[in-house]
């Protein structure tokens, strides 16, 4: 969907504005491998750590996702489809980059902050 954005979404700036002035420096939205199709919204390359920031309504969250009322049809098998890529994604990531970290928009930037 080309309206989705990929990156700067509303909780990523929040989050790297914190972890910059932390002092641990990153990379943004880049693929860790070439055998990925994904990228992750924060690399720590130095010390092999994925983040991942999740929004609610996308990836399922139990509290504020709410289903679409058109097109039932193709959006009511799509969200449990992104929870399960979303953990074989976890796994590949975690395996390839040592560890992968899955912050929810839920979460304030200092509590995701706090977890790295």
């Amino acid at each position: 969907m080309p309206g989705n954005k990929r990156r700067d979404t509303k909780p990523e700036p929040g989050v790297r504005l914190l972890l910059h002035a932390a002092g641990p420096r990153y990379r943004v939205d880049c693929p860790p491998s070439t055998s990925l199709r994904t990228h992750q919204d924060i690399g720590f390359t130095r010390r092999r750590i994925a983040v991942l920031i999740n929004g609610c309504s996308w990836h399922s969250c139990p509290l504020h996702a709410v289903s679409p009322r058109s097109n039932a049809a193709y959006w009511g098998p799509k969200h449990p489809r992104n929870g399960e890529r979303d953990q074989t994604t976890n796994l590949a990531l975690g395996a390839l980059a040592g560890e992968c970290a899955d912050s929810g928009s839920m979460k304030t930037p200092t509590e995701s902050c706090g977890e790295y």
